[in-house]
């Protein structure tokens, strides 16, 4: 009887490795003909912490892949309504939000930043020692880290 060899490719394909891994595990003694039995010789001779599992996809909750154009077209529709309902629901924020909220965090927390030095300026001239000039440091960037750890933006809209 002879067998069929799967191509290397195939098989490290099925076997979600690089071709080199399949040569190398060849060598080794897995056999090539079949994914079932490299599967089971995998199981039998590779260390589990250093392999790499096969991963299935989940198809429990997932949507079939569509047969044709018209299921694709629908299943599209589908897709579209979803987000659309999403965003009446207010579950998505817009681009231009984040973008602009961001910006506000970032430009808040350099400001804070830049302002340290001027802030702690006298503070740091009369400590005496370089462990008092940390302490001194250290409390100042909790403070302005403390202040920013609510929404982070200066005004009323702060959560802290």
């Amino acid at each position: 009887m002879t067998k069929t060899r799967l191509s290397q490719r195939q098989l490290a394909a099925a076997l979600q490795v690089s071709q080199p891994m399949v040569s190398r595990l060849a060598k080794k003694g897995m056999p090539t003909d079949s994914v079932e039995a490299a599967v089971a010789w995998r199981d039998q001779n590779l260390d589990p912490s250093l392999r790499k599992e096969i991963r299935q996809p989940d198809r429990a909750d997932s949507v079939p892949a569509p047969r044709n154009w018209r299921e694709r077209r629908d299943q599209v529709a589908v897709e579209k309504a979803v987000h659309g309902l999403a965003i009446e629901r207010g579950e998505y924020v817009s681009r231009e939000v984040v973008k602009a909220t961001w910006s506000a965090l970032v430009l808040n927390f350099r400001s804070r930043m830049l302002h340290l030095p001027r802030k702690l300026a006298s503070e740091l001239a009369s400590a005496s020692t370089p462990t008092e000039c940390e302490t001194i440091v250290e409390d100042a960037v909790h403070e302005a880290l403390h202040e920013l750890a609510g929404d982070g933006l200066p005004g009323e809209g702060r959560n802290a």
